[in-house]
């Protein structure tokens, strides 16, 4: 509880906070003006890459002060920013697209490029932290199997809706454009993965590294959690054709990448010393 009190009490957290709400004011004007495709719209793509840019920075920063990547803890830290780092790359790359190839949805594009990998790194980087702060509880693999039921489900109810409602009909090699139905599936199932090795850490006993960063921890959870969420928005918008820049996707979008990144500016050493 002391931990939560103190959220928004440093530099980092009220930066983020700032910059979360004067994009949900932005994605608010938006909607409620109704304009589509205009560069008020566009601006909007490249902000959205300013947000995770910032916590990714905040993130490296954190990563030397708990001893650089040579520290265990560090390079977790490191790898969940760098995923953060790339998921900002892809934004700007798509930024690109909307300005100056005035392509108003790059997907599939090079914009894949940076988006695609943040989702390698994310999970080679929840893996090392979940393994830092758990210890193995044999005891329980009931819990273990039920943890790991809620991303298999998750898994299902994508396939379903992305596969076989929204691309009925169409096999992988006949539809118009196999490389979207492709980024399609890898999302969704790259956030399912990565919530599925968090479920089953989840069920695990915490050590005493994982008490003291347990605030960090859930908030990290939560945001894998709702960037699934947007990423199966995101595709659904986009196969039924009602995407634009600034629509509720990007608020999701928006959302998630705030609190994966004040989990990573939360993920400061001095927790072990409250």
């Amino acid at each position: 509880m002391n931990t939560f009190k103190k959220m928004f009490s440093n530099t980092a957290d009220k930066v983020l906070l700032g910059i979360f709400l004067s994009m949900s004011m932005w994605i608010l004007i938006i909607n409620i003006l109704g304009i589509k495709y205009t560069l008020f719209n566009y601006l909007y793509a490249f902000v959205l890459a300013v947000l995770p840019t910032v916590g990714a920075v905040i993130g490296f920063i954190r990563t030397k002060q708990w001893g650089g990547i040579y520290s265990k803890v560090g390079r977790a830290t490191f790898l969940v920013s760098f995923g953060l780092a790339f998921w900002a790359l892809g934004s700007y790359i798509w930024s690109y697209y909307n300005y100056f190839l005035n392509v108003e949805l790059p997907y599939p594009s090079w914009a894949d490029v940076g988006y695609a990998p943040a989702y390698l790194w994310w999970g080679i980087g929840i893996i090392a932290l979940t393994t830092l702060t758990s210890v193995k509880d044999s005891d329980r693999p009931l819990n273990r199997i039920l943890f790991f039921c809620i991303p298999l489900m998750m898994a299902i109810v994508t396939y379903y809706i992305v596969h076989i409602e929204l691309h009925s009909g169409e096999s992988f090699f006949n539809t118009i454009n196999p490389g979207k139905l492709l980024v399609d599936t890898y999302y969704p199932l790259a956030d399912v993965c990565i919530l599925a090795t968090l479920a089953v850490c989840s069920s695990l006993e915490l050590n005493f590294l994982g008490r003291r960063l347990r605030l960090p921890l859930m908030i990290i959870v939560i945001g894998f959690v709702l960037n699934y969420i947007a990423d199966f928005y995101f595709a659904y918008t986009t196969i039924v054709g009602t995407y634009y820049v600034g629509e509720i996707a990007d608020w999701l979008f928006t959302v998630s990448m705030f609190i994966l990144s004040l989990g990573v500016s939360n993920l400061h050493p001095k927790l072990l010393k409250d």
